[in-house]
């Protein structure tokens, strides 16, 4: 009797220890009975704000305030996504496939957006796995935009109580801040990005917030490759690697170099019109036309640039006034500045005053007056004429040429109003 008792209680001890450690079903997620979705958008010419609410009627999910209906394992679905969802930026590089293998794989195709075939060893480092992938999360993360922000909240009713949410400028799209009871952690699941998009109306403007992440998804097609922001530090310094191999093939290059030494080369983005870059040089020797800046559109050669230099210094020399002022206090320059397709009878803003004044010929060469690298003045010079014709406001001279004061200026720094605007200070030398 006793016997049969231990061997009960033993067969009892057993199979509770056995269902213990056999894994036990899943507990359906339940969709609880309603969900709430708020959604904004505010920029500098747009301000909408849009709150839907869904409420459980059988097996379905209907809302007073959109025609979308979803069935009760449709939000079971969602809740399995938001739950499942990866935790902590750490995810990024696996959710988005940027691992060094695919980085690898893909160099072809990113020198190629540059016009390149071989990676030259000076931009190495530029492609460096570690420093692309600090760019990459510094673009999908702290990428901001002062035009729109964006919020999108879901909340949905179950157990445990669920919220997804993200805010910022839609250009991030990352990351996404989950809340399951009293758990909470971010994301960068794009599972649970797909199905949340579905909520969002695609013909407003909060659903840009779904633009990036499907942008990230396609990340290593060759338009996104060409495209993208995160290649901006390697397209700059290629461009400009091949600018400054460009000007050591111009005819000029060996006199250009032994009278002015280059000190950057700034490039500009392609663009249907094509790239190019700003050649910013300094005069070896002392002389008064010290600083020139030379801007040579791509598939151009600068193979004038020596030749516009010796000719701008040679007329600076016919205004003695230039060289007084420059030498009248420490740290000013004079700048030449040229654009290689673009001689200055073509440009607006300098042939209209031109002609106001009556001069003759057309302006030839642009020099700035620079003091501690502010803009004091801008002068125009010509071969035509002895005068010069100048102005005091730079910017202004630029975007509106009907208000800036300017005046003629002789060789020996005598100036002549054509125009002036009421207030402006008067300049001597």
């Amino acid at each position: 009797m006793h016997r049969n008792l231990l061997i009960l209680v033993g067969l009892v001890v057993f199979l509770a220890v056995w269902a213990a450690a056999c894994p036990q079903p899943e507990k359906a997620d339940e969709a609880g009975n309603w969900m709430r979705l708020r959604e904004s958008s505010r920029g500098c010419y747009h301000s909408e704000e849009r709150l839907r609410f869904w409420t459980r009627q059988a097996d379905r999910f209907v809302s007073e305030d959109t025609p979308v209906v979803l069935s009760a394992s449709q939000v079971s679905h969602l809740r399995q996504l938001i739950r499942n969802s990866s935790r902590g930026r750490s995810h990024f590089a696996e959710e988005m496939q940027l691992t060094p293998q695919a980085l690898l794989e893909h160099q072809p195709e990113i020198l190629q957006s540059v016009s390149l075939t071989e990676l030259p060893p000076s931009l190495a480092g530029y492609l460096d796995y570690s420093k692309f992938l600090e760019s990459a999360k510094t673009l999908a993360f702290e990428s901001s935009s002062y035009r729109t922000q964006t919020e999108f909240k879901l909340e949905i009713d179950g157990e445990p109580r669920l919220s997804v949410e993200f805010k910022g400028g839609w250009e991030m799209g990352f990351p996404w801040l989950v809340s399951s009871g009293d758990e909470q952690w971010e994301t960068c699941s794009l599972a649970m990005i797909d199905g949340l998009s579905s909520l969002s109306d695609s013909h407003r403007r909060t659903h840009e917030i779904f633009r990036s992440p499907v942008q990230w998804r396609t990340f290593w097609d060759k338009e996104p490759i060409v495209g993208y922001n995160l290649w901006r530090d390697f397209k700059v310094a290629s461009q400009e690697l091949q600018a400054r191999e460009a000007l050591q093939t111009a005819p000029s290059y060996d006199l250009l170099s032994r009278t002015l030494q280059l000190e950057s080369v700034k490039s500009w983005p392609v663009t249907d019109n094509g790239g190019g870059a700003y050649y910013n040089f300094s005069a070896i020797t002392p002389q008064n036309l010290d600083l020139f800046t030379w801007s040579n559109p791509a598939g151009h050669l600068p193979c004038e640039p020596f030749e516009i230099y010796r000719q701008a210094r040679s007329e600076v020399g016919r205004h003695p006034w230039l060289g007084r002022w420059r030498q009248g206090a420490p740290g000013r320059h004079l700048k030449l500045s040229m654009e290689a397709n673009r001689p200055l009878e073509k440009d607006f803003s300098s042939l209209q005053p031109w002609e106001r004044s009556g001069l003759p010929g057309h302006p030839e060469f642009q020099i700035d007056l620079l003091e501690n690298g502010n803009h004091f003045a801008r002068v125009y010079l010509s071969h035509a004429t002895d005068l010069g014709l100048m102005t005091y406001r730079i910017n202004d001279f630029s975007y509106w040429p009907s208000r800036p004061a300017v005046v003629l200026v002789n060789p020996i720094g005598e100036e002549t109003k054509i125009r002036a605007v009421k207030g402006s200070p008067k300049k001597e030398y």
